[in-house]
């Protein structure tokens, strides 16, 4: 018979360490992995918890900071708003202007004066002005407060209403927005648009127009003598062919071919360069300057710490004025015909316009969306929306050369424009501005009027401010005498002493002391 036995198994063990002191433990001279695997967790655990209090500190700490950064950048910003830096016209004092290189463009072979060399100095004199806009109107790191119109900025003369002259030709702002014609200014893009239309405006008025940019007063009026005589010669016979309609082709390009003679004749006494062209960009620069003051202001105000002065402003437009000066110049050379067009603000837009405004588009479509679901919701008929002219940024320009028959028509430049998401018909979108503009307190249609209202705001503003920190002020003063009464009050209730008593008693060996200490340092100088 075999011998029985009792299999005995080992006793398992748990898949987690067992404490120290409990019976299951391992002795200590039977050392077992699971020790070693409960040390390494619980110093894990221990090091988790230390991470973790330490990355709640730094959360805490850098939330706090920020709070404190963000009350301190909000004070700082209610004060930069109520006195901002404004550009220095001290700057212009002596300052001595760096002319652009033109010299090696002045002597351009007539041969050379063909549309492309038109179209590509053009598309020059719009990137070089986009350049100027982009780096002196661009926004800056700080929010300006919405409550600021930007058109209620100081000027020169507080009558000066040429920049929005200028504004109004070029620009209709969009009606859905709260504040139409301050949307213009405070949305970016519609600024930089805003900004390349005004200037451009203002080349053309004083540059482009021009017989002859920098000619003397006596050159000016002969050409446009010349001019006059040579259109009394063309005859009665119009053309619906030919530019403006009004003259026939053959008359008119013989009209062009004397000018730009006379003008070339005119260039070849002065070395190619007309007598005032630097005496003319230097008094349009200024006066361009003084009417864009308002605008820089404004933007300053997003760039309390910026290295840009009023110096580096003037000398960047001084040489965009004298690049424009120089093609007006060249036009005048050809004998072929140029023609600018702006378009209207408020027209359908068209393919002939470039749309470079997409953002303030789609920025205007939302809020149609929204009004239009509102007027829905009330019972009232969708409308029907297409896009309008919001901003023009640059004309149209055209040339016409005359061929063997008729004559070449060529665009030198495109027109670029912003568009707002307007209504369907001209009459509609009309009606709808005339009567946003029966409600001052947020628009007026007359920019003029509207800007004239928000300076005087912004004056009211600034004055009140003013008052309020001059009481702020002299509120510790106020503090300071009182408690001193207190003080005197109190010495007197408690001592029971008159003010005599009290002057003799506390304030008389004071002074005495003083005036003792003063006459032994006066004696210790001498």
């Amino acid at each position: 018979m075999s011998e029985h036995r009792d299999i005995v198994y080992p006793r398992p063990r748990s898949p987690s360490p067992s404490l120290p002191d409990s019976p299951d433990s391992p002795s200590d001279d039977e050392p077992s992995s699971y020790q070693e695997l409960y040390e390494t967790r619980r110093l894990a655990a221990q090091h988790f918890d230390k991470m973790q209090a330490e990355q709640m500190d730094y959360f805490v700490g850098a939330i706090g900071n920020h709070l404190n950064r963000e009350e301190q950048e909000e004070t700082e910003r209610e004060e930069y708003a109520l006195n901002p830096r404004v550009p220095n016209l001290d700057d212009l004092n002596n300052i001595l202007i760096n002319r652009a290189e033109l010299d090696h463009l002045w002597n351009t072979d007539d041969g050379l004066l063909g549309d492309d060399f038109f179209a590509i100095h053009a598309e020059n004199l719009v990137a070089k002005i986009t350049l100027l806009v982009t780096s002196h109107f661009a926004q800056g790191p700080v929010a300006i407060p919405a409550s600021v119109s930007p058109w209620g900025m100081k000027t020169g003369d507080a009558e000066d209403t040429a920049l929005e002259q200028y504004a109004k030709r070029i620009a209709r702002p969009d009606m859905v927005c709260e504040r139409p014609w301050d949307h213009l200014l405070q949305n970016e893009d519609a600024r930089l648009l805003l900004l390349m239309g005004i200037i451009m405006r203002m080349l053309d008025d004083h540059v482009f127009s021009r017989m002859l940019f920098g000619a003397t007063p006596e050159q000016e009026q002969e050409l446009q003598e010349l001019d006059r005589t040579q259109l009394a010669d063309d005859g009665k016979y119009t053309s619906p062919t030919y530019p403006g309609g009004s003259l026939t082709c053959d008359a008119g390009f013989a009209r062009s071919r004397v000018r730009s003679a006379t003008v070339n004749l005119m260039l070849l006494r002065n070395g190619g360069i007309p007598i005032h062209f630097w005496n003319r960009v230097d008094e349009l620069t200024h006066s361009m300057a003084m009417q864009l003051l308002p605008v820089l202001s404004y933007v300053w105000m997003s760039k309390p710490n910026h290295s840009y002065t009023f110096k580096k402003f003037y000398q960047h437009l001084h040489h965009q004025v004298a690049f424009a000066g120089w093609w007006a110049v060249q036009v005048r050379r050809s004998y072929a015909i140029v023609t600018i067009k702006w378009p209207t603000p408020g027209d359908p837009w068209e393919d002939k316009m470039e749309n470079v405004g997409s953002s303030i588009f789609e920025i205007s479509q939302m809020q149609t969306d929204l009004v239009d679901q509102e007027a829905v919701a009330e019972g009232h008929k969708r409308p029907i929306r297409r896009a309008r002219v919001l901003v023009v940024a640059n004309p149209e320009i055209r040339r016409y050369v005359p061929q063997i028959r008729g004559y070449n028509d060529f665009r030198i430049l495109r027109t670029f424009v912003g568009c707002y998401n307007g209504l369907f018909f001209d009459r509609d979108d009309e009606r709808q501005f005339v009567h946003h503009g029966k409600e001052p307190k947020n628009f007026d249609t007359d920019l003029v009027q509207y800007s004239l209202t928000r300076r005087w705001i912004r004056e009211e503003e600034e004055r009140l401010a003013r008052l309020a920190l001059r009481r702020r002020q002299g509120l510790p003063v106020l503090l300071r005498i009182l408690i001193v009464l207190f003080i005197r009050f109190v010495l007197v209730w408690a001592t029971g002493t008159t003010e005599r008593q009290l002057y003799d008693t506390w304030v008389a060996p004071q002074v005495a002391r003083a005036l003792q200490e003063a006459s032994k340092r006066t004696a210790g100088g001498r």
